[in-house]
């Protein structure tokens, strides 16, 4: 099991409560320092933001990337697909 420093994780949760009030520019913020940490949930989430276009530009290929390094981890919701 991989170990995170506290800041991904206070990140992570922060990026994750932006992006439920749909402040999407501040989700991207916070998920993006937790994901360049390690955080594999702030990839997955990266991904999905840069595939849907929300709070950056749309961008299939930066989806993929963010996607890719969230599967290398294991992470279940992009392993499995």
């Amino acid at each position: 099991m991989l170990c995170l420093p506290v800041c991904c994780v206070a990140s992570f949760v922060v990026g994750m409560k932006y992006l439920k009030r749909k402040k999407y520019d501040e989700a991207v913020r916070h998920l993006n320092e937790a994901a360049n940490g390690g955080h594999s949930g702030a990839q997955c989430c990266l991904g999905t933001l840069f595939e849907e276009g929300r709070g950056v530009a749309l961008c299939d290929v930066t989806a993929v990337r963010w996607y890719r390094k969230a599967a290398d981890q294991q992470h279940p919701q992009v392993h499995s697909t």
